[in-house]
């Protein structure tokens, strides 16, 4: 299909290659040959009358008018996207559909191993990719590369839409056969002890109660630091090490490990977990049902 001349399949390259900025990436992102990308390359060129790439050394970078175009050329993309995986069956029973997400193990243990129980029975078609938390996790949305984003709020971009989940304060978490510590936190043993830390992204991604200690004039010694919730249990037995970690988490982790949940004496702000979706699939039929689904599990929390 054209419209004023410019082939609209054209526009899938040129995403491709704003994208990559090298013809051959874009040509293997397409599994196409390099030839035809530079064949259209050179289409586009002729069409928008700007060379759209241009060579910085050995690189090529994109000009200024590549850039202004890169977006709507994306939304475009992604509102065909959406429309082509639109069906009038809006029944979840009859969907056949794959979503990806982004969540941290936390929101994958108290949310979406629930939800996915849930999932089973109501929609069986539905499959479900759960990616980690990483520090490009607002490009993979933008991108449209990942459908649904659960995370704390406060990381949400101002560009798509979302929707609240749950409030969630904080608790310490220590192996039940402490030494010293039996029921009660002090602020000097927080500080006194070592501690198991969370960090994701290459430890770039620091969560709330890390960034909590950091405003203060006082220095946490995190003696562990792993990339999960999950991990942490483990690096808490048979020592004198604590944890910070969410109330409910905290809760579920004493049931299934030989902890202690203490109150937390370091003043940590509520964390406010929430979904955000790419704009362009805010209609989208599966995923409007698969969000409710998530809204109806954390109202039973």
């Amino acid at each position: 299909m054209r419209l004023k001349q410019l082939d609209l399949n054209q526009l899938i390259c040129m995403d491709a290659l704003l994208s990559e900025k090298n013809v051959s990436r874009a040509a293997e992102r397409l599994n196409l040959s390099q030839p035809a990308i530079s064949w259209t390359l050179a289409k586009l060129r002729e069409y928008f009358e700007d060379p759209l790439l241009v060579r910085v050394g050995r690189s090529m970078t994109t000009t200024p008018f590549a850039d202004s175009l890169a977006r709507p050329v994306r939304d475009l993309l992604l509102q065909a996207q959406a429309i082509a995986a639109r069906r009038p069956e809006h029944a979840p029973a009859k969907m056949q559909r794959d979503i990806t997400l982004v969540a941290s193990d936390y929101v994958s243990t108290m949310v979406l191993q629930d939800a996915m129980r849930r999932a089973a029975l109501q929609a069986p078609g539905v499959r479900v990719s759960i990616l980690p938390v990483s520090e490009f996790f607002d490009e993979q949305l933008d991108a449209g590369e990942v459908d649904l984003l659960i995370a704390s709020m406060a990381a949400f971009s101002t560009g798509h839409p979302s929707e609240k989940l749950l409030r969630e304060s904080y608790s310490c978490i220590a192996a039940l056969d402490h030494p010293i510590l039996q029921g009660s936190l002090s602020i000097e043993q927080y500080y006194e002890f070592g501690h198991v830390a969370v960090a994701w992204g290459r430890g770039r991604i620091h969560t709330h109660d890390q960034t909590a200690v950091d405003r203060g004039s006082h220095t946490r010694r995190n003696e562990v630091t792993v990339s999960n919730f999950s991990m942490v249990p483990g690096y808490l037995v048979g020592t004198r090490r604590l944890a910070t970690i969410q109330a409910r988490l905290a809760q579920r982790m004493a049931t299934q490990w030989p902890l202690q949940v203490l109150p937390c004496p370091l003043e940590i702000p509520d964390i406010e977990v929430g979904m955000q979706w790419n704009k362009s699939t805010a209609d989208d039929p599966a995923l409007v049902w698969f969000r409710k689904l998530l809204k109806d599990i954390c109202g039973m929390l």
